[in-house]
């Protein structure tokens, strides 16, 4: 309800973000949910609150970092 209210005041959203994809269990689901949620925070600057990255302690954005998704995923998993 939130992310239509926000999009109704014009304000963006992360519109392929599912949290029940984040929490399925699925790992395709996972994989979908994260990606989305990546793609909306690059998209937007950091500014749909859905997803926060800090490094060093240091909220950042993504003009701040020269990391893409599939780079971090590696050094994640």
């Amino acid at each position: 309800m939130h992310s239509h209210l926000r999009t109704h005041k014009g304000q963006q959203t992360a519109t392929d973000y599912c949290p029940l994809d984040l929490f399925s269990g699925n790992e395709r689901r996972i994989s979908l949910a994260v990606n989305s949620l990546w793609d909306a925070w690059v998209a937007s600057n950091a500014t749909v609150n859905n997803l926060k990255v800090f490094a060093g302690g240091k909220f950042v954005t993504p003009s701040e970092v020269s990391l893409d998704f599939g780079t971090l995923a590696f050094k994640i998993y």
